[in-house]
């Protein structure tokens, strides 16, 4: 069974459904130009908070907890540090210097999209030095000391994969090809007998999301290296095509509305499958079944007339950051006992995946606007959630400047293309 994934943030993806990757307008550039800005400033460490020393604990939902010394010769690392958390925040010493690699994958793919080559390259050449030749990469890292997470999971494995396909394909490059092609290869070792991509090389659970991204990569290197690498590129297009196959036999659902679940006999309803979902559906064609789930995340994960209030108790602590609102947008599971909390994250990869299928955008990128501006004026980027949740399995949410969130804002705005549809129908 699959974990719930990283701490705070689930996974996610892409903000349109076409085969080639277009360059930025010039427009929504400039309107997400605060936001790059504040991403770039985030890449490499602060100095430690008090209280910092000694042991250092990262919470990895469904995980366990990682416990990494953070004693030793510091190693910094040039990735982007996944939080801005407040000066007094008790998770400060904790997490303060953590880079989840999906963060610093995801805000790569933000500088490709927003034309950022010299930012994106930073990210990446440090990616490119953290990955295994096998094509594995930890889920995390402290980049003030250059500790692991030790955990390597498919998904991260393939994000770090398409942020290098990203950049090569929208600047006409071959700079991260050997990133991309040995991340494809470490995804193609994971799979199992049906031809899904296992979770991981310790665990044999099979991700909706995972497979989602392993498709989307397979399927860019399936194009963009066809006249280069014939043979390899027809065996990752012929994988690709096995996994969107296994997909719809066994991750979907028709029950109370179409939709996507977390994995093989996990029917937990995640946010990201169902943006990540639709999109992929949109990009092999399938419009009105991609629609219906966007319908049904519609109705089963919005949330409004939401407020930010400060609190001092350690488990919902907040001390910087109040709002009336009211606010609107999406929760990042739904049902009982998952955490009720506006995760602008998201909502984001909601607003990519709407205007991915043709439905109306106009009242979630209202809302999406209104959320930026509780911290755009102070400089910061949108804050992660509306409240802070530890929620077990699912994750931890807070009260913070979120690295991914931004990402995910100048995706909604600039973002690429990367669910490319198949050379092939099928």
């Amino acid at each position: 069974m699959p974990p719930r994934l990283r701490l705070a943030l689930t996974l996610c993806l892409l903000a349109a459904a076409s085969a080639a990757l277009p360059g930025p307008a010039a427009a929504s550039s400039t309107r997400t130009a605060p936001l790059t800005r504040w991403l770039a400033a985030q890449i490499g460490p602060v100095a430690r908070p008090s209280g910092a020393a000694g042991t250092a604990r990262m919470q990895a939902a469904g995980e366990g907890a990682a416990v990494l010394s953070a004693a030793g010769a510091a190693h910094p690392l040039r990735l982007v540090r996944s939080f801005r958390i407040p000066a007094g925040d008790p998770s400060a010493a904790r997490l303060a210097n953590w880079s989840w690699t999906y963060d610093s994958a995801v805000t790569a793919i933000a500088f490709t999209a927003a034309g950022d080559r010299h930012d994106a390259a930073t990210l990446l050449d440090q990616l490119a030095a953290l990955q295994a030749a096998d094509g594995s990469i930890a889920t995390a890292f402290d980049v003030l000391t250059g500790e692991s997470s030790g955990v390597v999971r498919s998904g991260t494995v393939a994000w770090v994969g398409l942020a290098a396909a990203a950049y090569d394909h929208r600047f006409r490059s071959t700079r991260y090809r050997t990133v991309a092609e040995r991340a494809a290869a470490g995804l193609l070792a994971l799979r199992s007998a049906d031809g899904l991509v296992q979770g991981g090389p310790d665990v044999t659970w099979i991700s909706t999301q995972n497979n989602l991204l392993a498709y989307a990569l397979l399927t860019r290197l399936g194009r963009d290296i066809r006249s280069a690498h014939p043979a390899s590129a027809a065996r990752d297009a012929a994988a690709a095509k096995t996994i969107a196959a296994g997909i719809a036999t066994g991750l979907m659902s028709t029950a109370g509305g179409t939709h996507f679940i977390e994995g093989a006999g996990d029917t937990v309803l995640p946010l990201d499958v169902q943006a990540l979902g639709a999109m992929f559906l949109r990009s092999r064609g399938q419009t009105a079944t991609a629609r219906r789930v966007v319908a049904f995340a519609n109705a089963r994960f919005a949330v409004s007339g939401r407020s930010i209030v400060r609190s001092s108790a350690v488990s919902t602590y907040n001390e910087t950051y109040a709002a009336l609102g009211p606010f609107s947008g999406f929760r990042p599971f739904a049902g009982a006992g998952t955490p009720d909390v506006l995760f602008l994250e998201g909502s984001a990869q909601m607003l990519a995946a709407e205007s991915a299928v043709g439905a109306p955008t106009a009242s979630l990128a209202a809302s999406l606007r209104s959320w930026a501006k509780i911290t755009s004026g102070s400089g910061e980027a949108p804050l992660m959630a509306d409240r802070t949740v530890a929620a077990g399995g699912y994750g931890e949410y807070h009260v913070w400047p979120a690295a991914a969130g931004a990402a995910w804002a100048v995706l909604a705005a600039d973002g690429p293309g990367l669910f490319p549809a198949p050379l092939a129908a099928g």
